[in-house]
């Protein structure tokens, strides 16, 4: 099963079966059957006689549907349950059964990565290590932004899971490097800077018919590959702040306008979730979120002292390159007092390729570049073309920007420059 298979399956173990009316009357949770999924699952068989069945192996080549080969799985032993219930056969006939259930299990199965259909689970069984105490001096940041999830152009979907996946590996990475040079790191920043959907209509012509995932599940598989991100991140056991501020895609959109208000944001609301889910399960004291007030599109927080602020980047309505639109906008930002004005280090997505440039005055202007791959309406109608990557390096109280290290992978190219 692929990455993305995987992430956008329905619940853990599949869709649910259909409720139904039982043609047979058997003890609550003894329906005779199986249920079965790659790692295991769970049987119950009726027998006339109290004995518990002494050759399982025959029950399972019996039971397993077709393309589960009954030698791969073994029933656990010391899970079985038996219950004894009286039924009417008829005429008046009252008989016996028993029922026997058992948890069945994969020989040697090891799961390819969390399976991400209940978060507060999968944050409950997460271990992180303990948090690493230090001296706060240097903290590590690596951006997500445009992973545009539901996009099809290019290597699609897939090709942006599996990018995304290797995010929390370069970070390990990262920080061990680092530490090998004498600049352990203390912390770690996670500027979430939206379009993490890609949203059904109204932001080109063709949309709807190009995106590959409906908006539920463009929703749902944000939801488990950034949980999977951060609880793999949170492993390290240093501290990880996680800001988030929305993108144009995660509008609600009717005609080609958003229609509701301006909070009213897929990207902020997946992000939401997240948050809830690793507080509820009680393991993440130290992963901690800022959210933008209601019906804001910025941001600011503070890192190692510097105040850093973040925005999508659509707003920026000026002519003119990304650049000179973002300088235009945040002088008004600044003029109007605006908290987004203070910012020393500012975060931005949207435009789809990696920017550091000194802004204006002691402004840093970092614009993280997409996750997705090539956008076929936007290469052919405006040039804009550029390899996926994701910004990252480290921050320290004397240098709000201490290292710059993005990563870079190699876009699709189309198929006249390869022919």
């Amino acid at each position: 099963m692929s990455n993305l298979d995987a992430l956008l399956g329905v619940g853990t173990d599949g869709a649910s079966p259909q409720a139904r009316k039982p043609r047979v009357e058997h003890p609550k949770g003894f329906t005779p059957g199986i249920t079965v999924t790659k790692s295991g699952g769970e049987l119950v068989v009726q027998s006339e006689r109290a004995q518990v069945p002494a050759d399982w192996n025959d029950i399972l080549a019996q039971l397993l549907p077709e393309g589960f080969n009954p030698e791969d799985y073994e029933v656990e032993g010391d899970s079985v349950e038996v219950r004894a219930w009286d039924g009417n056969v008829g005429l008046g006939e009252i008989k016996r059964f028993y029922y026997f259930k058992a948890r069945i299990r994969r020989k040697g199965y090891v799961s390819e990565h969390i399976n991400l259909d209940d978060i507060v689970a999968v944050a409950k069984k997460a271990k992180p290590k303990t948090i690493i105490e230090n001296d706060n001096s240097r903290t590590y940041f690596i951006q997500i932004t445009d992973l545009q999830a539901g996009q099809a152009d290019g290597d699609g979907v897939e090709g942006m899971v599996n990018r995304a996946l290797q995010i929390p590996q370069l970070v390990k990475d990262d920080i061990k490097a680092l530490a090998k040079a004498g600049k352990p790191v203390s912390s770690i920043f996670v500027p979430v800077t939206g379009d993490l959907v890609e949203g059904i209509s109204g932001w080109y012509e063709m949309q709807t018919f190009s995106v590959s995932l409906d908006r539920r599940d463009q929703v749902k598989l944000v939801r488990r590959l950034v949980t999977e991100i951060l609880v793999s991140i949170a492993g390290i056991g240093l501290p990880v702040h996680v800001a988030v501020v929305p993108g144009n895609h995660g509008e609600n959109r009717q005609n080609g306008k958003a229609y509701t208000t301006l909070g009213d944001n897929d990207d902020v609301a997946v992000m939401e979730q997240i948050a809830e889910a690793l507080a509820l399960s009680g393991n993440f004291p130290h992963v901690t979120f800022s959210f933008p007030a209601k019906n804001r599109l910025s941001l600011t927080v503070e890192v190692q002292g510097w105040i850093v602020g973040l925005t999508h980047g659509h707003i920026a309505r000026a002519s003119g390159m990304p650049a000179g639109k973002l300088l235009a906008w945040f002088k008004t930002m600044a003029g109007i007092k605006d908290p987004l004005g203070d910012s020393e280090l500012l975060f931005v997505g949207h435009y789809h390729h990696l920017i550091c440039q000194q802004l204006i005055g002691d402004l840093l202007l970092i614009m993280g570049g997409a996750l997705c791959d090539a956008s076929d309406w936007f290469s052919q109608t405006a040039g804009l073309v550029s390899d996926p990557c994701i910004a990252k390096g480290t921050i320290t109280s004397s240098q709000k920007l201490e290292t710059f290290t993005p990563y870079f992978w190699r876009r699709t190219e189309v198929l006249s420059r390869l022919v």
